[in-house]
């Protein structure tokens, strides 16, 4: 076709599995009036063939493309060599494993028709698990649609760089199969950047049209975004390269405004602020790249400064998972599974009410938490089981932090408590409420025996070197294995736990138990 109205380039690597389905799709639109490039990206297996068969039999609308000497050089450039050589109008770059549903070409177009003025269209996509057949998949779709979380309603057209804040920030985007692009618009921006080879090249294609670009954002959804084991993000969070491919792609966008002098104080101060935690810490105006989530040689640990400065809460596998899980909190939710029993009755907790529900349940009657501004006196002889988790180092009177705590026991009552032993300084708490102490199991036996008594105290240590190196590097808890975070040497701990049963006797109650308190739950994380 010499002069077709849109060009769809398909990007090939290792494509067998579901090129077939998607190359098909593109021949049942509604609007015929399309080329097809398959440009392949070094593919060696049956995915070259499939492509040039289909070469063979439309010649006039689908070509073959492929780098010198069938190299492997990357989505994006495979991207640009499909655009260098397209003859349309309108750009598509689908993905060999998505699906166009059979009016998107022609619905979109309508749109381009419609509003001369507009460069970008996109709408929403079907996150497709049902693909499998499996009722149980089938019940994980969605549609994709941030952009409606955010206030921004569809069937509007976005100057720029109306979207651009929402971009970064808030991950508001289309999937990149349903994005159009008219010719003028690719050639603009310099087609897609060939400077970032991860999982987030569509994001940085997203930052260069939503900074010059007029979109309209279209009703309704055409395109099935295929989510499968076998797919690049999947991959790349298998292979724990998600932090670093965001941070790689966070450096690229801060280097680009400013390349393209565009400054926009919220997004600067919000690049800073995810970048500050992998600032060199010889050359702040650098970043370190964080290795890959799930390190196997510890020799890549070889360096000064610490894989993440906050305890790995910054380690996910998964760009949609939840926080990291520091390897601190899994030996203090262990010490409190153990000592679920306890957790009973009139039950006091500092700072939220986390370790009670998790491990409390139907066997609380009634439950208190202490917040940081909280401002009355607490009954003497209230509670029988009070739970205190790692504030203890940000309290510098700490032996009457201890008295005040037994005061507000029943007698019987269980004081629950996590210290930390090898650990880093905890910022910002330090610089807001102080970081004074690190403890071992000796000065913890004598601190809260002189109070409860020795024999009413057990206390328990969690670590070792490696989960103690671990730590103080920020690696999360899921990235050692469950027996060496269980394996316990007395000589490297991490935490200190206690256990201590108030006795049939009476401490006064300190007069400055609220401020005290206040000073544990801000600590608290």
């Amino acid at each position: 076709m010499d002069n077709p109205k849109v060009s769809v380039i398909i990007p090939i690597f290792n494509s067998e599995k579901f090129l077939k389905e998607t190359i098909e799709s593109v021949f049942a639109q509604t609007c015929q009036n399309w080329e097809l490039l398959l440009v392949d990206d070094g593919s060696t297996d049956s995915s070259r063939e499939l492509a040039i068969s289909y070469t063979n039999q439309y010649p006039d609308q689908v070509r073959y493309l492929f780098h010198a000497g069938h190299q492997n050089k990357g989505a994006s450039p495979s991207r640009n060599l499909g655009f260098n050589n397209s003859r349309g109008d309108i750009i598509l770059f689908l993905d060999s494993d998505d699906i166009l549903l059979p009016p998107s070409l022609e619905t979109h177009l309508q749109t381009f028709e419609q509003h001369p003025e507009v460069d970008v269209v996109f709408g929403g996509s079907l996150f497709w698990y049902g693909w499998t057949r499996n009722p149980a998949d089938q019940t994980k779709e969605f549609i994709w649609e941030p952009w409606k979380a955010q206030g921004i309603q569809p069937d509007k057209i976005i100057q720029p760089p109306g979207l651009l804040k929402a971009l970064i920030k808030s991950n508001v985007m289309p999937c990149p199969s349903s994005l159009l692009v008219r010719r003028g618009a690719v050639d603009l921006i310099g087609g897609w950047p060939e400077d970032i080879k991860n999982i987030y090249d569509d994001h940085a294609l997203c930052v260069k049209l939503f900074l010059k670009a007029t979109v309209f954002i279209a009703p309704g959804w055409q395109e099935k975004y295929r989510i499968h084991e076998d797919s690049w993000i999947h991959n790349t969070e298998k292979g724990g390269d998600a932090l670093p491919a965001r941070i790689s792609y966070l450096i690229w966008v801060k280097e680009y405004l400013s390349g393209q002098n565009y400054h926009d104080p919220q997004i600067e101060q919000y690049l800073n602020h995810e970048l500050f935690y992998y600032q060199n810490p010889l050359d702040k105006s650098k970043i370190d790249v964080p290795l890959s989530v799930g390190l196997k040689n510890f020799g890549d640990l070889h360096r000064i400064s610490p894989v993440s400065r906050i305890r790995g809460l910054d380690r996910s596998r998964s760009v949609r998972a939840e926080p990291g899980q520091p390897i601190d909190r899994y030996y203090t939710e262990v010490f409190f599974q153990r000592h679920s029993s306890d957790i009973q009755g009139q039950v006091m907790e500092i700072g939220d009410s986390g370790l009670m529900r998790l491990f409390g349940g139907d066997h609380i009657t009634q439950s208190t938490v202490m917040a940081a501004d909280h401002d009355r006196d607490f009954p003497r002889r209230a509670f029988d089981c009070l739970i205190h988790a790692q504030a203890f180092s940000s309290t510098y009177d700490f032996k009457s932090a201890i008295q005040d705590a037994y005061a507000v026991l029943k007698p019987g009552g269980i004081l629950l408590v996590t210290l930390p032993g090898i650990s880093q300084i905890r910022r910002p708490e330090m610089e807001q409420i102080g970081d004074y102490w690190r403890f071992t199991d000796a000065s913890v036996k004598k601190m809260f025996g002189d109070v409860f008594g020795s024999e009413n105290i057990m206390v328990e240590t969690y670590g070792n070197v490696l989960a103690a190196s671990a730590l103080l590097f920020g690696l999360e808890s899921h990235e050692l294995k469950k027996e060496e975070l269980d394996f316990n040497d007395p000589d490297y701990q991490v935490i200190i736990a206690v256990r201590a049963v108030k006795p049939e006797r009476n401490y006064q109650l300190s007069t400055s138990l609220h401020k005290i308190f206040s000073i544990f739950s801000k600590a608290k994380r």
